[in-house]
């Protein structure tokens, strides 16, 4: 197989992720979790990096596996390439041949926050991944559930960016291009200050609060959401470079907030939801900026829908937004129904226990299994 495109690597910040290497045991759903911090494939190359590791280590789970428990390695926080940024080792086809010897087939599971595996991993290899939706922290949920009607709209718009990229620097330079725009506009860039040679524009500044990261992270000024009428996700990917595709908890701000929302992201994202079973809002505006596989013609698509529901009257979109409540409310209720599609299931936080789940009192040293048999 070869990609066209290649452009994430495998290696993590600086330092590791808390609880990187802490197993899971969930004896009710019968899986092993290891917290494989961001990269799975990084985890791999550095902690187990030969076959004699790899398998030693599988081989303390093995009882377990033919009882019918999965292993899982987690790493789903990220979208991580995991065959393109394991390819260079044997990895993948030692893990796969163990399976096959010891006829566990789909007991081991790489997981990644890429559902889009199968178009850029050989298909030999997709019974070893699956896609996973994870998060460090998850959207917070609205407090008015049961007051929608009562919301009153200050701006028409709101949007987070808080690490500048190159398509946030265009859609701040679009949003700050016009006075009129900019003033319909909550928007944080460069939150956190995140590039020195950017000024900071924090969503605090609405509130008269002091700057504070962590606050932003679990919150994402909801008291924001509650007060603007359109949520523009600025999704982590948006060029096609990307062979990815993923979903960030920046997805499920609007969804747990009961706000409309246009998809800055790559082409055919709504499309996905849609097959998960959220509505999107085709009944009120043009959203064919979805299909629009050239990256340039879909940003100058969203910013003429935006400057189209621009030209409507905060009374207008207030009205119209009554008549999105159905669909709000239906887009709520999936992301919490229980038989939700596993890559969208909010779970609890990527690096930390989940419920139904024990933390073993150990971190890669596996031979303290045996307690458990």
């Amino acid at each position: 197989m070869i990609l066209k495109y290649n452009s994430i690597g495998d290696t993590p910040p600086i330092g590791k992720m808390e609880g990187e290497g802490t197993i899971y045991f969930n004896p009710k759903e019968k899986y092993f979790r290891v917290l494989c911090g961001f990269w799975i494939s990084w985890f791999f190359k550095t902690t187990l990096n030969s076959k004699e590791k790899l398998e030693a280590r599988l081989d303390y789970f093995l009882p377990y596996l033919k009882k019918g428990y999965e292993l899982r390695f987690d790493g789903g926080l990220e979208p991580d390439l995991i065959w393109i940024n394991l390819k260079s080792t044997n990895i993948l086809d030692i893990i796969l041949e163990y399976v096959e010897r010891n006829k566990i087939r789909n007991k081991i599971l790489l997981q990644s926050g890429d559902y889009n595996f199968k178009n850029n991993t050989p298909k030999k290899y997709h019974s070893l991944l699956k896609p996973t939706c994870k998060f460090v922290h998850f959207p917070y949920k609205s407090l008015d559930y049961h007051f929608l009607e009562n919301r009153g709209f200050s701006k028409k718009f709101f949007i987070a960016m808080n690490r500048p990229s190159k398509i946030r620097i265009d859609i701040f330079n679009r949003i700050t291009s016009s006075s009129e725009l900019e003033e319909s506009f909550y928007y944080s860039f460069n939150g956190i200050g995140e590039d020195s040679n950017l000024k900071s524009y924090p969503l605090e500044r609405y509130l008269n609060k002091k700057n504070d990261e962590e606050r932003y992270g679990s919150h994402g000024a909801h008291e924001l959401h509650k007060t603007s009428f359109l949520h523009l996700i600025s999704e982590t990917f948006f060029y096609k470079e990307y062979e990815v595709r993923f979903f960030s908890e920046k997805t499920f701000r609007p969804i747990l907030s009961f706000q409309p929302f246009v998809m800055i992201s790559h082409s055919h994202t709504l499309k996905k939801l849609k097959e998960f079973g959220f509505k999107t809002f085709s009944d009120w505006w043009d959203e064919s900026y979805d299909e629009e596989d050239d990256d340039s013609k879909r940003i100058n698509k969203i910013f003429e829908l935006i400057e189209h529901i621009n030209t409507k009257s905060l009374d207008e979109l207030k009205d119209m937004y009554i008549t999105m409540l159905p669909t709000l409310q239906h887009n709520f209720d999936l992301l919490h129904k229980d038989d939700i599609d596993e890559l969208l299931k909010p779970r609890g936080f990527f690096n930390k226990k989940h419920s139904d789940e024990q933390e073993l009192d150990f971190k890669i040293n596996y031979k303290n299994l045996r307690y458990l048999m």
